[in-house]
């Protein structure tokens, strides 16, 4: 039991960690918005707007980090392989696909109003691969968990 507590308190950390990143990166990008926002005359009348749009990207990501903090959860308790865990992993991956799309779209939009800077264009674009590849990943996580899942199933019923 001892090595079990240790475990879990590693994933909550783990957790924690990962929260503290979102939530270091979504300040950045506040702070590069409000940046942005005293130095450009046409966007500080649009300044609700950009900050809604910032808010609106962390929405998807904090529900991602709640899934993975209940994935932690269910494997620090020793419940790696099961379908609850193959279903968060899944919705992992629609939250990163819909964190895409959501940039995308936004890039988008204020490409069209003229108000996207070139260097704020690749940084969405690299936000999107790297949204996709998470994405990418979970969806195959989540494949190998559901197989995994049947494997364990199956041997508890040979024995």
């Amino acid at each position: 039991m001892k090595g079990n507590g240790k475990k879990t308190r590693l994933m909550y950390w783990a957790c924690g960690m990962i929260s503290l990143a979102c939530a270091v990166v979504f300040l950045w990008l506040m702070l590069i918005a409000q940046e942005m926002i005293s130095g450009n005359e046409n966007i500080a009348q649009l300044a609700g707007a950009v900050y809604l749009y910032i808010f609106g990207a962390a929405v998807p990501c904090a529900l991602a980090v709640g899934m993975l903090a209940a994935v932690i959860y269910e494997i620090g308790q020793g419940r790696a392989f099961t379908m609850r865990n193959a279903k968060w992993m899944r919705g992992i991956a629609a939250m990163a696909f819909l964190e895409c799309a959501y940039i995308a779209a936004g890039a988008v939009g204020w490409s069209i109003a003229g108000l996207m800077h070139p260097g704020i264009i690749l940084l969405a674009m690299t936000l999107i691969l790297f949204g996709c590849g998470v994405g990418i990943l979970a969806l195959s996580l989540a494949g190998l968990v559901v197989k995994a899942n049947d494997i364990r199933e199956e041997n508890e019923l040979t024995v």
